[in-house]
This record gives structure tokens, C-alpha cells and sequence, in this order.
């Protein structure tokens, strides 16, 4: 039973190299920072839209009274 806890085992696949791991992280990174990024960003700029020019747009209203984001 003791050996069981003993053996320290590297559950990483085995087919990757350290350059494909890179790979594989620095994509998971773009997209976990990069979608809520350009979410936010699209917003923030749909925010500073003078209501004037386009009275159709949803605006999430940053700082107001009620906000939608």
C-alpha cells in the first residue's frame, strides 16, 4: 500500500515536447485573456458611440445609473 504513494508519476502526456507544450499554454493564455478582452473592448467603445449617430445601438451605459454589463 505504501508504495502507491511513493511512485510520483508525471501525468503530462508523454507524445508532447516542451516546445509543443508552450505552444498549447500560450494559446490557452490568448484565449483566456483575449476573448474577455475584446468583449469589454467592443463594449467600451459601443459605450463612447455619440447616441446621435446611431440611436440604435445597445449601449451599456459605463457609469450610469444602470449599467447592462
Amino acid at each position: 500500500m505504501h508504495h502507491i504513494f511513493r511512485e510520483r508519476r508525471d501525468l503530462r502526456p508523454t507524445s508532447l515536447d516542451i516546445g509543443q507544450e508552450t505552444c498549447r499554454l500560450r494559446f490557452y493564455e490568448l484565449y483566456a485573456w483575449g476573448g474577455p478582452l475584446l468583449i469589454a473592448g467592443v463594449a467600451a467603445v459601443m459605450d463612447r458611440i455619440p447616441e446621435v449617430t446611431h440611436t440604435t445601438l445597445i449601449k451599456p451605459r459605463f457609469g450610469e445609473a444602470r449599467c447592462w454589463f
